[in-house]
């Protein structure tokens, strides 16, 4: 069975590789019909401190230092030369978000913007990949990040994704 991790490798592969398949996922994000090109892909889940912003039981906003990482991160080129990035987060079926993990995705994903750790990238999306049966098991987390695709429709590009849709 494929692990998160293969299946992260994979896709990279084939956003790098196949034009096609590259311009099927973009449909799924904000950066659709835009004519975005690919400019590199990086699946070492990037890591970093970013400050994360939040609500506490008392109703006090606050602002503390987090670490957390992206699955994937796909740079594109759009036509004047401006990279953007697309933040993927991938779930495998029998997976569970940790702790604040969708409310830091947006905050990281800003904070990474014009980084050059990053791709110096200038403008994002975020998209969550995930086995259906994952999404409808966490429908109000996944109802949060922007775009979803399942590993079921990934299948149909790459098979490694088929076979493991159906992991419980």
């Amino acid at each position: 069975m494929a692990t998160e991790k293969d299946l992260d490798l994979a896709l990279a592969a084939e956003l790098e590789k196949s034009p096609e398949f590259l311009s099927w996922f973009v449909s799924h994000t904000k950066f659709a019909g835009s004519g975005v090109t690919f400019h590199s892909c990086r699946a070492n889940h990037p890591w970093g401190t970013h400050p994360f912003r939040y609500t506490d039981e008392t109703g006090t906003e606050a602002v503390v230092p987090r670490q957390s990482e992206t699955d994937v991160l796909l740079l594109l080129k759009d036509k004047n030369g401006r990279i953007v990035g697309v933040h993927v987060e991938n779930k495998v079926g029998a997976g569970k978000f940790t702790h604040d993990q969708v409310e830091m995705y947006p905050q990281r994903a800003a904070h990474w913007v014009g980084n050059e750790r990053y791709g110096c990238y200038e403008d994002f999306d975020i998209v969550l990949i995930a086995p259906e049966m994952f999404r409808e098991r966490n429908t109000r987390q996944a109802a949060q990040f922007p775009a979803f695709i399942s590993h079921e429709l990934i299948g149909q590009h790459i098979p490694l994704f088929a076979t493991s849709a159906g992991v419980a």
